[in-house]
């Protein structure tokens, strides 16, 4: 029997600078695809160097930058056809893309280099979109075969905004390494507690997010304002970068809370150092998310998670079992829900143990990649068919 010759994949996505959820979710699926099977290439349309790019090129993978900034410049069509001698001369048999250029441009410059087979992982809600990336959206969309959605939110979103077909939308959840999160007991928490200032007794409240508009800071500090004085020993952990992060500093200073919140920026390794001090993990979005690696990680370390109702996090979290769904924009609801868990221990103890089993069950990288694996393999199949 003729062996299967490999498959040659191509992955572009906007920007490959930061380590968050999305280029997080793709360092994982190139390095961990079985290279028996699979030939993986990484195509970024911004050439800068950055730390995630080195780990990716260090597993083996290759990684070509291709500089598009606008892609209705004369800049883009040039580099359109380094992008075709790119698809040919390494026989590319499907191209996946990320973000909202490689969307649109990516695809259309893919379809015309004569790629068999394109997927367009969607990885949020797309609140974010001005009615022109709607439309450009739009127009691409026919030249997708797969839609990777990783929450039915998003699956129904894109059904409603962009026209996509249901038949074309598969839904396949982020997956944690249990192998490399299940380590609990290797950690002193006190320790840790210590090395953070933060006493042995602390009650401790943490949220792991980028410090942008959508993801709910100012929620989450206006419902630890009306907590503070009904928490004994309060201490917040908010882990995390971004813009608006030295507005809050201020924020903090200026409300009272300077000597209660504690600000911490750590590699994506050291995360879980310090999700596990947490009591109670939150997860405040207020618009355009979708499935928070945040969450997975925190109920695989067996915290309650208290999340908005906003994207994916609902199919995360099951509230009253492995937390609390709480609505956005709403710090009443979402300090009541502190309060309920800061005074009901055995009810934190049960619900992190039930989120630890949920990751096991539903969101192992494993799983992920299995998924993910036998989509490519089913496509490949039907162009042979």
């Amino acid at each position: 029997m003729m062996r299967r010759k490999k498959v040659n994949i191509l992955f572009f996505i906007d920007m490959l600078e930061s380590i968050g959820g999305t280029e997080k979710h793709l360092f994982q699926l190139v390095t961990s695809l079985d290279r028996n099977k699979f030939s993986c290439m990484v195509c970024p349309f911004a050439p800068r160097d950055s730390e995630i790019i080195r780990k990716i090129k260090g597993n083996g993978i290759s990684v070509i930058p291709i500089p598009v900034s606008r892609y209705y410049s004369f800049n883009a069509y040039w580099q359109a056809f380094k992008i075709r001698k790119l698809i040919r001369e390494n026989k590319i048999d499907i191209v996946q893309t990320f973000h909202f250029q490689s969307d649109t441009y990516g695809v259309i410059v893919s379809k015309l280099s004569g790629v068999g087979h394109i997927i367009s992982s969607r990885r949020d809600t797309g609140d974010l979109k001005k009615p022109l990336h709607i439309f450009l959206n739009r127009a691409a969309n026919k030249f997708i075969d797969v839609f990777i959605v990783v929450a039915n939110a998003i699956g129904n979103r894109i059904k409603m905004t962009e026209g996509v077909h249901p038949a074309k939308i598969i839904t396949i959840y982020n997956g944690v390494n249990e192998t490399q999160l299940n380590f609990e007991n290797d950690i002193d928490v006190v320790k840790k507690k210590a090395e953070l200032g933060i006493s042995a007794e602390s009650f401790v409240i943490g949220k792991v997010a980028w410090f942008r508009p959508e993801k709910g800071y100012q929620i989450f500090f206006e419902a630890i304002k009306k907590v503070k004085p009904f928490i004994k020993d309060l201490k917040v952990l908010a882990v995390g970068s971004g813009v608006l992060r030295g507005y809050f500093e201020q924020y903090c200073e200026n409300n009272g809370l300077r000597s209660t919140v504690i600000f911490k920026v750590t590699s994506n390794d050291k995360i879980k150092e310090l999700i596990s001090v947490m009591d109670i993990a939150c997860l405040t979005p207020i618009s355009n998310e979708g499935l928070s690696n945040a969450i997975l990680e925190e109920m695989a370390l067996a915290r309650p998670v208290i999340a908005t109702s906003v994207g994916g996090n609902a199919e995360l979290v099951v509230d009253g079992e492995t937390g609390i769904i709480v609505p956005p924009n709403d710090p009443n609801r979402l300090a009541d829900a502190m309060i309920k868990l800061y005074k009901n221990p055995e009810l934190r103890k049960a619900m992190g143990a039930k989120g630890r089993e949920r990751v096991k069950t539903y969101f192992t990288l494993e799983r992920m990649l299995k998924k993910m694996e036998d989509l490519y393999i089913s496509l490949m199949e039907e162009k042979n068919n």
